[in-house]
């Protein structure tokens, strides 16, 4: 294979790897993942990894670097998904705990406040 074809593979695959870059960098700062699709991040991995094995199996370096990097950038993406909806529905149960005894201590100060008026008359 020629250089050139070599050095533009390369390129490709920088770009591709690139793309992925401001998706994790925004999660990760902004810990939102409601909208991302979990099945997309898998698929995408596992046809990476697809890749590497054909990459070794012809002996294509490029390939082989660019997908291990595709794998991991997806890997990353994947444990930020998981993290951030797991950490967001246990934050999500705990404030319906919370609600519910506020609700509850709240009605007791009530029942208490209507047995006091009750007692003065």
């Amino acid at each position: 294979m020629s250089v050139e074809i070599e050095i533009l593979g390369i390129v490709a695959a920088c770009l591709v790897n690139a793309a992925t870059l401001p998706q994790i960098l925004k999660t990760a700062t902004t810990k939102r993942v409601r909208d991302l699709s979990l099945p997309f991040w898998m698929i995408l991995f596992t046809g990476a990894f697809l890749w590497v094995v054909y990459g070794i199996l012809i002996h294509g370096i490029a390939l082989i670097l660019s997908s291990v990097v595709t794998c991991s950038l997806c890997l990353t993406m994947i444990v930020l998904i998981l993290r951030y909806r797991s950490e967001r529905k246990a934050h999500s149960k705990r404030s319906v705990i919370q609600r519910h005894s506020k609700g509850r201590a709240l009605a007791r100060r009530r029942a208490r406040s209507s047995t006091r008026w009750r007692d003065k008359f």
